[in-house]
């Protein structure tokens, strides 16, 4: 959700095993006038046949702002990963020094005269990048138990990928933890002094990937490079050539139906990758 004062943040899912804090426990990361996640959720979805409340359980995932709720010593973001994604993250290699770029479909908000937040029909819905993460270490939860995990990091504790029920099975490769390195470090950009991950907490143009006077959210505009050939692998999960388009100096992606939630551009032949990467979080950490 995106405020009219430029604030915005990404809601977590209502509930999903493991969860383990509800909407009211997360205040501080929201930015929005003050408002706490449950009040936030209560007046969005107080109208609806289907309203989620203050006390619902919210799946804090990925876990990326250290003021969202009380920390334990230590603490470094961190992003659980199971079945179907997580196998493709792990097909593709995705570990220590690769970076996720999160996102999601946000909407404007705005405050009506009884002081209650409400969507605002009259802007369009965007996708857009709200939080990154490098990864600095990757734990296999199919070979590392949940309490030897916490062991190692006690600051771990309340992260729901580690307190799922015991009746919930999952088909490996099928279950893991991303954790964030201390400090962005990607080679042959300058050190800026950046975290390794974090949030985004005032809008940027930059950060949408929807394309201007787009026709909706899911028609995107990237740079050239991100476009694949027969000698560069394409972003996964949108390798059809027919889905992309040139567009004075970018390129317009339009796929067709549902695709997967990860998406992995292999950036070995992309020089242009890291730097944009390094710009992007940089710029819009400048605006925060």
């Amino acid at each position: 959700m995106i405020s009219g004062n430029g604030r915005f943040y990404s809601l977590p899912i209502n509930y999903a095993p493991g969860s383990q804090k509800r909407y009211c426990d997360i205040g501080n990361g929201v930015g929005l006038d003050q408002s706490d996640m449950g009040s936030v959720v209560d007046h969005l979805t107080g109208h609806k046949k289907q309203p989620v409340r203050s006390d619902a359980l919210a799946h804090l995932d990925p876990d990326l702002d250290e003021t969202a709720i009380p920390r334990l010593p230590g603490w470094r973001p961190t992003f659980g990963q199971v079945e179907v994604a997580q196998a493709h993250l792990a097909n593709e290699g995705v570990g220590p020094g690769d970076v996720f770029l999160f996102h999601g479909w946000f909407h404007a908000v705005a405050l009506d005269a009884r002081g209650k937040w409400r969507s605002v029909r009259t802007e369009p819905d965007l996708n857009v990048i709200f939080g990154w993460m490098q990864v600095g270490e990757v734990i296999d939860l199919e070979r590392v138990s949940p309490r030897a995990a916490i062991e190692r990091y006690p600051w771990l504790m309340g992260h729901p990928h580690l307190h799922l029920p015991p009746d919930v099975e999952l088909r490996p490769p099928a279950h893991a933890l991303y954790i964030a390195t201390e400090r962005l470090c990607i080679p042959g950009t300058k050190d800026e002094g950046l975290p390794g991950a974090g949030i985004f907490r005032e809008y940027h143009p930059s950060l949408s990937l929807t394309a201007p006077h787009a026709s909706g959210r899911s028609v995107w505009k990237l740079p050239q490079w991100f476009k694949g050939n027969q000698n560069i692998p394409w972003l996964t999960n949108y390798p059809r050539p027919e889905w992309w388009s040139d567009a004075a100096g970018d390129v317009l992606l339009r796929p067709r139906g549902r695709q997967g939630q990860e998406a992995i551009l292999n950036c070995r032949d992309r020089s242009e990758a890291g730097p944009w990467v390094a710009s992007l979080i940089a710029n819009a950490l400048t605006t925060s």
